[in-house]
């Protein structure tokens, strides 16, 4: 295993997998986000890892780039497996709880959920490709000019003039 400045292993084999010493975090945590290229600062964050730990964790994946990385794609390969799993024993019961009613007094909630789904998986499908178009029901017709006359009593006549003090105050908390 690798070494810590203190003497005692960085990298401890346990029954999950290769650890950082001292966490329960493990080399495929980091691998996940190692892959998809993250910053090592940001990985660092994410696990709140110390920067020896992280150097330690970086340090002997580049060390052992064939030997992580084959325990890793053991480990993607393992969850993979465990998702489809679990998948195919859920796959009665979330259908069965998918016909149920909604609750007593939820019923708008539930209309706007099972829409929200919907749009979901049909942006899921590729469908909508993250845009909806939603025509307008005024068509031609132009808002008329100052609706808001009056309402707003803190814009300078200049937009350019410094605000009022006590309006600055207030974001500044002072």
């Amino acid at each position: 295993m690798t070494p810590a400045s203190n003497g005692q292993a960085a990298i401890v084999r346990t029954e999950r997998g290769l650890t950082i010493a001292g966490t329960r975090i493990t080399l495929y945590d980091v691998m996940d986000y190692v892959v998809a290229k993250y910053p090592p600062a940001f990985i660092r964050v994410l696990f709140d890892l110390t920067e020896a730990q992280i150097h330690a964790a970086l340090s002997y994946i580049d060390a052992h780039r064939a030997e992580v990385e084959t325990e890793y794609q053991q480990v993607l390969d393992y969850t993979e497996e465990l998702r489809q799993y679990y998948e195919e024993q859920n796959r009665d019961r979330m259908a069965r709880i998918a016909t149920l009613p909604p609750p007593p007094g939820l019923e708008a909630a539930w209309e706007k959920l099972q829409a929200s789904k919907a749009r979901h998986q049909q942006l899921k499908e590729g469908y909508l490709h993250g845009a909806e178009l939603i025509p307008t029901e005024t068509g031609n017709q132009l808002r008329p000019f100052g609706l808001c006359s009056g309402e707003f009593s803190s814009v300078p006549a200049d937009f350019d003039d410094p605000l009022p003090e006590e309006l600055l105050s207030s974001f500044e908390q002072k």
